[in-house]
C-alpha cells in the first residue's frame, strides 16, 4: 500500500475516534434530540464537510455510536444483571454494583439511545438486536419463563434509572450502600419461597378526557405529542392541533412550552404512588408488584411514553428537572417532619423513596422498549425487595406509617 494511502487511512481512523468522542460529549451536554453534526464537528476540531463525508445525517452517527461503542456497554450491564440473578452471591452482585458506580458518559449515552430508538427507525434496526437477544431472551408470557430472568429485567430497569439519574443529579454513596444490601438479599431469596398470585385488577386504558375543560385537553394532547415525538419535536402548534385549540389559547394558560409540559407532568404524577396517602401503603403485601404491573401495563402506554420522554429531556431543562425534584421533595418534607423518628430513620425512609422511584421509573421506561416487561412476574423481585426493606432498612416502618399519614395531612401533602 502506498504511503499516502496508509497516512490517509490512519487519519480517517483518528477522525472517526474524534467524532465519536465529540458525539458522546454532545449527547451528555444536550441529549439525543439536540445532537447535530455541525456541533459534533466543531467539538471534534474538524470541518463540517469532514463529518458529512463520514455520515449522511445524525441518525447514521447514532447507529455508528451504537455499533462501535454503546451497544457493548448496554449489553455488559444486562449481562451483569442476568449473572447476578442467575448466580446470586456477593461476587456477582459486587461486579454489577462496581460497574454501576463506575458508569461514565458511554453508559449514559447508551441508555439515551436505547430509550429513544423506538422513534428513530434507522437506530432501532440495530438496537432491536439487543432487545430481542437480551430483553426478550425468555418469553415472560410463557409459564416456562424463569424467575431469575424476571429478576434480571427488574434489576436492569433499576440500574438504568440509577445510572441516568446519578449522571445528572449526583451519586449518593450512603443510598447505594443501603440499597445494594437490599438487592443482594432479593437475589439470594429462593424463588420457590415467593408466593405468586395472579393480578385481578382491571386497568382502564389511557383515553382522552370527555370534558371540554381546556386544561385537561391540553394535558392529554401533551402526553400524546411528547410521548410519540420527544420533548424537542413537541411544538406548541402540534399540541394545539391535538387539543383542537389555537396556540394563543395555550399561551393564555402557560408562559411557554416548558411550563405546559412541566404542568402536564405534575398532573400525571398526582395519581402516582408518590402521593403520601399512597406511599404509606407501599410496603403492604403485593403493593410493589401491583405498582409495577400498573407502570408497565399496555393500558398506560400513553402516559408511560410521556414519562420516559420527560425524564430524558429533564437533565437539559431546569424547569423540567425542577418538576421531577418537586415530586420527591413533597414526600421528603413529610418524612423530615416526623416527630418520633431518628435522623437515621428519616434518611432510610428517604432512601426508600429514591429506590422506589428508580424501580418504578426504570420499569416504566423499559416497558417502552419491550412489551416483554409488561408480562413479567413482578412478585419474584418485588416481594423479596419489600421484605428486605422492612427487615433491614426500615425496622420501625409500622410505627412510622401513621406518623407519615398524620404529617402529610398536617403539611397539606396528598
Amino acid at each position: 500500500m502506498p504511503k499516502t494511502s496508509r497516512t490517509r487511512s490512519a487519519r480517517a481512523v483518528a477522525n472517526d475516534s474524534a467524532i465519536r468522542d465529540a458525539a458522546i460529549d454532545e449527547l451528555m451536554r444536550v441529549g439525543v434530540d439536540h445532537l447535530s453534526l455541525r456541533d459534533v464537528s466543531h467539538r471534534a476540531g474538524l470541518t463540517h464537510g469532514a463529518t458529512y463525508a463520514r455520515y449522511e445525517d445524525f441518525g447514521e452517527l447514532l447507529v455508528d455510536l451504537w455499533i462501535s461503542r454503546l451497544g457493548e456497554r448496554i449489553n455488559t450491564l444486562f449481562d451483569l444483571c442476568l449473572n447476578a440473578a442467575k448466580s446470586p452471591g456477593a461476587e456477582s452482585a459486587a461486579a454489577l454494583f462496581t460497574h454501576v458506580k463506575n458508569a461514565g458518559p458511554n453508559d449514559v449515552a447508551a441508555i439515551q439511545l436505547l430509550m429513544t430508538a423506538r422513534r428513530l427507525p434507522t437506530l432501532l434496526e440495530e438496537v432491536e438486536i439487543f432487545i430481542k437477544g437480551s430483553l426478550e431472551a425468555e418469553d415472560t408470557k410463557s409459564p416456562d419463563a424463569s424467575p431469575e430472568f424476571t429478576r434480571a429485567l427488574m434489576l436492569f430497569a433499576m440500574m438504568v434509572a440509577e445510572i441516568f439519574a446519578d449522571a445528572y443529579l449526583g451519586r449518593d454513596e450512603e443510598y447505594q450502600s443501603i440499597v445494594e444490601g437490599v438487592l443482594l438479599e432479593v437475589l439470594e431469596t429462593d424463588p420457590r419461597t415467593v408466593p405468586v398470585r395472579p393480578f385481578t385488577e382491571t386497568l382502564i386504558h389511557d383515553t382522552a378526557p370527555t370534558s371540554n375543560d381546556l386544561r385537561s385537553q391540553l394535558a392529554w394532547a401533551t402526553f400524546l405529542v411528547v410521548g410519540r415525538s420527544g420533548y424537542t419535536r413537541a411544538t406548541i402548534s402540534r399540541i394545539a392541533r391535538r387539543a383542537n385549540c389555537s396556540p394563543g389559547a395555550i399561551y393564555k394558560l402557560h408562559d411557554s412550552k416548558e411550563d405546559l409540559v412541566a404542568t402536564s407532568f405534575r398532573e400525571l404524577m398526582r395519581a402516582r404512588w408518590m402521593r403520601a396517602s399512597n406511599f404509606v401503603r407501599v410496603l403492604e403485601e403485593d403493593a410493589i408488584s401491583k405498582m409495577l404491573y400498573r407502570a408497565t401495563s399496555p393500558e398506560h402506554s400513553v402516559r408511560r411514553a410521556f414519562t420516559t420522554e420527560f425524564a430524558l429531556a429533564a437533565p437539559y431543562n431546569e424547569l423540567l428537572l425542577n418538576a421531577i425534584q418537586d415530586q420527591t421533595s413533597g414526600l421528603a418534607k413529610v418524612v423530615n417532619s416526623l416527630e418520633n423518628a431518628s435522623d437515621d430513620e428519616k434518611k432510610r425512609v428517604n432512601h426508600l423513596i429514591r429506590a422506589m422511584t428508580y424501580l418504578t421509573v426504570g420499569a416504566s421506561m423499559l416497558a417502552t422498549v419491550s412489551t416483554n416487561t409488561q408480562c413479567a412476574n413482578f412478585a419474584q423481585f418485588a416481594e423479596p425487595f419489600r421484605l428486605a426493606i422492612l427487615k433491614g432498612c426500615l425496622p420501625t416502618w409500622n410505627e412510622l406509617r401513621s406518623q407519615i399519614a398524620d404529617a402529610a395531612q398536617s403539611a397539606g401533602v396528598r
